[in-house]
């Protein structure tokens, strides 16, 4: 996979480190397809350990920005510099999140879409009728701004219902699937393991994403693999 930063100085100067790492399991054609690194991309490059020391050296004495950072990156990152044996703390650092900025000026309720795909504000705001009737007048902006929308319902519900689009998916974001019998993960370092796999090699992970912001199917699936089959022996694949 691959690891990207860029070191901004007060001079206005910037810094770039980019590399590729070995995430040590195989990469979905999926996954390949959303950001274009395949398998022989990362063949004979290192893991994320073998990067990590250079990585904490150019995030040295920063403070970290980002979209999106406070939730995903940053836990990720302290995550992956522990297990490479790296200090590495936020303790000290000021963190901005661009993703916080812009959901704290840009309103996205369903007043702001009326007015963004229809030019007028919503009336009535709130009733139970009103908000139906604006979400059909959504809905019709939506199919006037968006040529490519798929006009059979079948087509617009697999688009429309993430949860829907893969019955293989056991939370809405897919971030497990069941394949085969079996629970894999779709993200993160062990993208393409199994639950089960992942339960007996490194439970810590496991244990990290119970206490962050993940679905409820993905942290009920994760906690009856971490507590393994019925009566004791090693985990298992859960179904949920």
């Amino acid at each position: 996979m691959e690891v990207g930063a860029v070191r901004l100085h007060p001079s206005g100067e910037t810094d770039v480190l980019r590399a590729t790492v070995d995430p040590g399991v195989p990469i979905p054609a999926e996954a390949s397809a959303v950001h274009g690194i395949t398998d022989g991309d990362v063949a004979g490059r290192p893991p994320f350990p073998g990067i990590a020391p250079r990585l904490a050296t150019f995030l040295d004495g920063c403070d970290l920005a980002g979209f999106g950072i406070a939730r995903f990156d940053l836990p990720l990152l302290d995550a992956e510099f522990a297990r490479a044996g790296i200090g590495f703390s936020i303790a000290d650092r000021r963190v901005v999140d661009a993703l916080s900025i812009f959901h704290d000026r840009e309103r996205r309720d369903l007043s702001a879409a009326v007015e963004f795909y229809t030019g007028r504000p919503i009336e009535d705001a709130h009733s139970a009728l009103a908000d139906a009737a604006s979400s059909l007048h959504v809905l019709r902006g939506q199919f006037e701004r968006y040529a490519d929308l798929p006009a059979e319902l079948d087509e617009l519900d697999r688009l429309a219902s993430p949860g829907r689009r893969d019955p293989s998916w056991i939370d809405p974001q897919g971030r497990l699937v069941r394949r085969d019998g079996e629970i894999l993960i779709r993200f993160g370092r062990y993208n393409g393991r199994t639950l089960a796999e992942v339960a007996g090699e490194d439970p810590g992970y496991l244990e990290w994403i119970l206490g962050q912001d993940f679905s409820d199917q993905v942290k009920e699936a994760i906690a009856g693999a971490l507590a393994g089959p019925p009566g004791g022996g090693p985990p298992r694949s859960t179904e949920s």
